[in-house]
């Protein structure tokens, strides 16, 4: 079963309609009326063409988030060069400035899809053996029936870069209770990496593999959708669910955390011998039945945007459960489980290994593992804190779910 925490957060981006402006907008009148309307003093006409390029100024530069920047560096030149305008400018200078700023604008959205071919309709999390962003989008039937177009999703690290990229045409519609051409993408995300951005584009090729046409850049992030949630939960589910899901998402949180302070290696808080021993003394519920060392060498907990339990063997593995992945890896055979949801992180399996050198037994979770990191000597104190974090999300996980 997956978890899905609340509603779906509709997107509150403001894409800014731009107007093409003339340098005959602003009409300097003295001592005349036109049309019988009252006449306006010409320091009151430049005081308003001031004001419009200051806006334009701001708008475009809310803008910026939108395109990709080397797409938008001419806007930024504009941008910069509007901002050099002297105040004792002449009306015909601060109108051109606006105007070349719409200008370089109208440009760029030459190459880039318009909000009704696509839109970000909202973002939501869920929780199923996988920690999934799932980006909400608005598609037109042309997008969606074009069979060179895709989502791609850009999430940095630091200087490391990961692309995903999501055919169209394997976005699923987002049902009954949403528009007809609402359709959803996810993007799996590391446990460690719930801070980190993603940026999510509709890009579109032609028959030689070049981009014609890309939608907005839109930027969510797993810490977005938690801050969303916690500063007003009762918007999302019922009251009743409130405190669970606030328990939720704040255990999520510090798993994310503890994740990142380990396999980042940076100092991180450290738990006490009696926070040991109570933990310990939590985790002896899901103490693994495994085989005597030997052909079974041991098991390892892998949190990528899965949650996944591996077990690796020193001969051949012929035959594993349904849903294991038989692999080899640095002279070791293994097996490895598919992504474990959140709420069942505590539940053991028991599972048949066949190996060319007889069959096995192993009774395990991933709590198995946390069990066996607290009865280790000398593990790091952020591995120790880690395990503590995924316990706490776990029974938080299984009261949301009740």
């Amino acid at each position: 079963m997956k978890i899905d925490l609340g509603k779906v957060i509709e997107a509150t981006h403001i894409r800014i309609a731009v107007k093409s402006v003339h340098s005959n907008e602003y009409v300097a009148v003295k001592n005349i009326a036109i049309n019988g309307y009252d006449v306006i003093p010409e320091a009151e006409v430049l005081n308003n063409a001031k004001v419009d390029l200051n806006n334009a100024i701001n708008e475009a530069e809310a803008l910026a988030k939108f395109y990709e920047a080397e797409d938008f560096a001419p806007v930024v030149e504009k941008i910069n060069a509007a901002k050099e305008v002297a105040e004792d400018a002449t009306l015909e200078v601060i109108v051109a400035a606006k105007t070349a700023i719409e200008a370089a604008i109208a440009a760029l959205n030459e190459i880039y899809l318009s909000n009704s071919e696509a839109d970000l309709y909202g973002n939501s999390l869920t929780l199923n053996g996988t920690i999934d962003v799932n980006f909400y989008m608005t598609l037109s039937e042309e997008v969606r029936n074009n069979e060179a177009a895709y989502m791609n999703f850009t999430i940095l690290r630091g200087e490391d870069m990961e692309i995903l990229k999501v055919p169209v045409a394997e976005a699923v519609s987002a049902g009954n209770d949403y528009p007809s051409n609402v359709y959803v993408f996810k993007c799996g995300v590391p446990v460690k990496d719930m801070e980190t951005d993603i940026k999510a584009q509709i890009v579109i090729l032609d028959a030689e593999k070049n981009v014609v046409k890309k939608g907005f850049l839109y930027t969510y992030s797993v810490a977005d959708y938690i801050t969303d949630i916690s500063e007003n939960p009762g918007d999302y589910v019922a009251p009743e669910k409130v405190e669970s899901l606030t328990a939720l998402v704040n255990t999520m949180s510090d798993f994310g955390n503890c994740a990142s302070v380990y396999f980042n290696e940076t100092e991180g808080t450290t738990m006490t011998e009696e926070e040991k021993v109570a933990l310990h003394g939590a985790l002896e519920a899901y103490v693994a039945t495994v085989p005597a060392k030997g052909v079974y060498y041991g098991s390892s907990l892998l949190l990528k945007s899965d949650t996944i339990v591996r077990h690796y063997f020193t001969a051949e593995v012929t035959e594993a459960p349904e849903g294991y992945k038989i692999d080899e890896k640095s002279g070791l055979y293994y097996i490895e489980s598919a992504g474990v949801p959140a709420h069942e992180l505590g539940i053991s399996e028991t599972i048949t290994v066949t190996t060319t050198a007889g069959v096995m037994d192993i009774t395990y979770s991933p709590l198995s593992y946390a069990y066996a990191v607290l009865c280790r000597e000398g593990d790091a104190d952020n591995l120790t804190n880690l395990m503590r974090a995924m316990y706490a999300y776990q029974q938080a996980a299984v009261a949301y779910n009740q």
